[in-house]
């Protein structure tokens, strides 16, 4: 596995526990920093072809596939994004909520509700009909078209739910009632904000175009706000929208009408009650906490301030200027601030920034046919909002022991209701993060959270003060919280060495299990297994039976069968991918490829201290215990050859509607060694497709590089595929 693999697995693992169970593993900033990364050094990674998550349960094939969003961080990439479009003469800009829930399609058949499903990894998604006998505010009939037409948007939970969240946020617990098994009525708290139509019979467009006869009858569906509008009257609950000016129209100013707008109506109170504003809390959440005094408040509204976002402040490049782009950029300056500074805290959801998307539906064909559209669509744009923090009371810190032995401090704090949660925790990443912050017990300490993600401590204005050496003791351990054995210094961490440290050999297990493929196995049954004395490393996996689990609370028959299924597919492997799925640091398919390493031969007999990575192999082989581990290993696993580059049948592009899913159908075809990208390259041997005569960009590019193009049908019968 080579770095651009490696990262596309974290961000695929951090894009399936957010869609699967609305949990963040790692920031917002962090998991667009990884894109980036990925982008920089594989910039057609089949990564990029895919979005959301496949999730469980009964699959739905999205009609037209739901894609993800561009991004942008500053105001300056917003310019970039509307000078690259360079729209005509009458173009509209109109600025919407991003609304962060669950993303969600409703499919309407002749005005009928036929079923609901969420976006899943935007080509197939869940099956969440059950939900709907539990909505009230989803309309069962439409009156505008006879068409097949899905309905789009966000199951969300408002800010004011009557649900007890737990203090979780608001998108977890809703990812939750969702999802649950049992005990569904209280899916009723779900509601659902429309915001797109999408017809399939004009999939080419993207679904935006709606049929003529459509269109004759209901103007207001050639432009997106018009949609809003028009789902508004069909009794769907709709959000708030601005427009940023027209392209005729310099002088337009930033508008947006609330009033009709049933999601930011005064009944749904998004703005709380007006003991909860003189509280100073507009969402509605809890109260003021202990940690609010006049003086954090004070702070926190300074460190929320636009002013303190200049990456963010429109001012930058506008001065002097009065083109259409300039304006445009002006105005959706102007809603920015006023989202940052009010709208967000307002509305009765929650957001993760602002979608800025061009109005008229009849430029998004022409538009997206410029450029590739795998991804995302390129008459669209999602623009971040930049972290909420607040101010809170340091009362602890506590240490949680890594694989690799190196303790994480976490910062423990007074509760504070910030993006949607109750946090009493955030990451201080390592101990040396402690020394340069200079922490003590009782200090008010700047907590930040990128939208619903994992939050940290920004910043500690008492250790401005403090010393260089300072340190607060009472903040440090001696010995290991998991084992007791006394800690050392390892760079910028503290260190257990015990090797077979509870919290060590665990966090082993697991990243054995995830690094498999093993998704399903979670921390906590690890370590109910290890707790009873059945499981001490990863070979003891691979020999539990049935009768291991008696006697074990938690653990019934279907749980059993479960776990037993997924550990034994995760049973056969290539001597390579066994390797790298040590744990030895730095190691990757990719790197023991350049080292010469394909077989457990080469392995055991690499003595080359030449590059780092060859250093710490040779490490690994000689700490005790680690080659007897492996020797053990190979008892229990099946090791399968490997096929070689010469025998690779090279690189093939999927493109358009497959008969299957495409992670499904990748892993077929990958089984029967052929390479699967996602973007036509100069590697591309063959392009398969649904349309030979369609217009796409790959079928444009393959046409030009003389690509053989096959159809899906004869391709796979000639695979063999489909009669398995």
């Amino acid at each position: 596995m080579n770095n651009a693999d490696k990262l596309a697995r974290r961000l695929k693992e951090a894009r399936a526990a957010y869609y699967g169970s609305g949990e963040s593993l790692i920031s917002d900033a962090e998991f667009d920093s990884l894109e980036e990364e990925l982008h920089r050094l594989e910039p057609e990674h089949p990564y990029f072809s895919s979005v959301g998550f496949g999730g469980e349960g009964k699959k739905i094939r999205h009609r037209v596939p739901m894609l993800s969003m561009g991004k942008a961080k500053k105001l300056e990439d917003v310019e970039k994004w509307l000078l690259r479009l360079n729209l005509p003469e009458g173009s509209v800009i109109t600025v919407q909520p991003k609304v962060d829930g669950l993303s969600a399609s409703l499919f309407y058949q002749k005005g009928q509700l036929k079923y609901a499903a969420t976006r899943g990894d935007g080509e197939v998604g869940q099956d969440v009909s059950h939900i709907l006998s539990y909505m009230e505010d989803i309309p069962r009939e439409l009156s505008f078209t006879e068409e097949p037409v899905e309905i789009r948007g966000e199951l969300y939970l408002p800010k004011n739910t009557q649900f007890d969240t737990g203090g979780k946020p608001l998108r977890n617990n809703c990812v939750g009632l969702i999802n649950r098994k049992e005990d569904r009525a209280d899916v009723r708290y779900v509601k659902f904000l429309a915001y797109q139509i999408v017809w399939p019979s004009a999939e080419s467009s993207g679904g935006n175009t709606p049929p003529a006869e459509d269109l004759a009858r209901f103007p207001e569906l050639a432009s997106e706000s018009g949609k809003i509008t028009l789902l508004r009257k069909q009794g769907f609950t709709t959000f708030e929208t601005f427009t940023a000016g027209a392209a005729d129209n310099p002088a337009s100013s930033p508008s947006g009408s609330p009033e009709d707008n049933p999601a930011d109506s005064p009944a749904d109170n998004p703005a709380g009650s007006p003991a909860d504003r003189a509280a100073g809390n507009p969402a509605g959440g809890p109260a003021d906490s202990p940690a609010d005094s006049p003086a954090d408040r004070a702070a926190n509204r300074a460190a929320n301030s636009p002013a303190n976002s200049p990456a963010n402040s429109p001012a930058n490049s506008l001065a002097g200027t009065d083109t259409p782009q300039q304006i445009w950029l002006q105005n959706i300056g102007s809603i920015y601030t006023r989202y940052v500074e009010q709208l967000r805290d307002e509305w009765n959801f929650e957001t993760d920034g602002l979608i800025i998307l061009v109005d008229n539906n009849s430029l998004h064909n022409e538009i997206d046919r410029r450029w590739v559209v795998d991804h995302h669509h390129h008459y669209a744009l999602a623009f971040k909002p930049p972290a909420q923090s607040l101010r809170t009371r340091l009362e602890k810190v506590v240490w949680q022991v890594s694989r690799q032995g190196n303790l994480t401090p976490v910062a423990v704090f007074q509760p504070i209701y910030l993006g949607g949660a109750t946090l009493e925790r955030a990451s201080l990443h390592n101990a040396e993060n402690i020394r340069r912050l200079k922490l003590a017990r009782g200090d008010s300490i700047l907590v930040e959270r990128a939208n619903d993600v994992i939050p940290y401590v920004r910043e500690n204005p008492a250790g401005k003060d403090r010393p260089d050496n300072f340190t607060d003791a009472a903040l440090w351990p001696d010995f290991c919280p998991s084992c007791g054995t006394r800690v050392v210094e390892n760079g910028v961490n503290l260190a257990c060495p015990n090797a077979l440290c509870r919290s060590r050999v665990l966090q082993s297990i697991l990243f054995w299990v995830r690094q498999a493929g093993v998704e399903q196995v979670a921390l906590k049954t690890l370590e109910a297994l290890y707790d009873a004395g059945k499981l001490r490393n990863v070979r003891d996996l691979y020999t539990l039976t049935e009768k291991d689990f008696d006697g074990m609370e938690g653990f019934g028959a279907k749980k059993i069968s479960n776990f037993l299924e997924q550990t034994a597919s995760a049973k056969s492997m290539s001597a390579v991918e066994l390797i790298s799925r040590l744990g030895i640091p730095m190691v990757q398919k990719k790197s023991l490829a350049r080292l010469g390493i394909t077989s457990l031969n080469d392995f055991r007999s690499f003595n080359d201290p030449s590059y780092i990575i060859g250093e710490r192999i040779i490490e690994w082989k000689a700490e005790k215990g680690n080659m007897e581990f492996l020797d053990e290993l190979l008892q229990v696993v099946d090791i399968q050859e490997e096929l070689t580059l010469k025998e690779s049948r090279g690189t093939v592009c999927l493109t358009g509607k497959a008969p299957m899913g495409r992670k499904e159908l990748t892993g077929m075809l990958e089984k029967r060694g052929w390479s699967v990208a996602g973007t036509v390259t100069r590697e591309t041997v063959l392009l398969v497709c649904d349309n030979p005569a369609g217009s796409s960009t790959k079928l444009k590019k393959a046409r030009e590089a003389a690509i053989p193009i096959r159809t899906y049908a004869d391709f796979l019968k000639e695979e063999g595929i489909g009669a398995e």
